[in-house]
């Protein structure tokens, strides 16, 4: 024993400091499940009007729209999304990610449109949740079928895409290339 330094004390010091940890620790889990319980609920939504008739029949104009804010990667296609198109929100369904050397761009379209110009993840707001209209609430995100997943959600003949995925599957090297731009002297 080193000059009247009692060894169960410094046991006392771990022990309570292991009791402070785990009461720590299941306060810090506590509030993550209750973080996470209310997030599933609808809390931490926000609000939009649908400002026009492009997606009638599931989104008409005048209903409240709730969404949240994502990250790109956890799109879903098919699901509405909101986006900022110069002033103007509009709301769109999420078809496909495209990555390029560039820029990640997001393609969206109207319900049972075309595809419209694609936008970067800056211009994306949210995914919308849940549609409040004359008393009633909603997933507007219908169930997928084949056809959807085919035609892309009505924006593409099956033939179209057929040739994106063959295009996606077969290697660079066997593709046809293109000579590209030549040279002037």
């Amino acid at each position: 024993m080193a000059r009247g330094i009692d060894p169960s004390s410094f046991e006392h010091v771990a022990s309570s400091y292991r009791e402070v940890a785990r009461s720590a620790s299941q306060q810090l889990n506590k509030a993550a499940l209750v973080s996470r319980l209310s997030e599933a609920k609808g809390k931490n939504l926000k609000k939009v009007k649908v400002p026009n008739d492009d997606n009638a029949p599931i989104l008409p104009r005048g209903a409240t729209a709730h969404f949240r804010s994502l990250d790109v990667s956890r799109l879903k296609p098919g699901s509405f999304v909101i986006i900022r198109r110069g002033s103007d929100l509009v709301i769109r369904r999420f078809i496909r990610l495209q990555v390029t050397t560039t820029a990640l761009l997001i393609h969206v379209a109207p319900l049972n449109g075309s595809l419209e110009a694609p936008v970067t993840p800056s211009n994306l707001l949210g995914q919308i949740q849940l549609v409040e209209f004359k008393d009633q609430s909603y997933d507007p995100t219908p169930a997928q079928t084949v056809r959807d997943y085919f035609t892309e959600f009505g924006t593409c003949t099956v033939g179209t895409k057929l040739k994106r995925m063959l295009k996606m599957l077969v290697p660079a090297r066997f593709r046809r290339v293109s000579a590209g731009p030549k040279s002037v002297d």
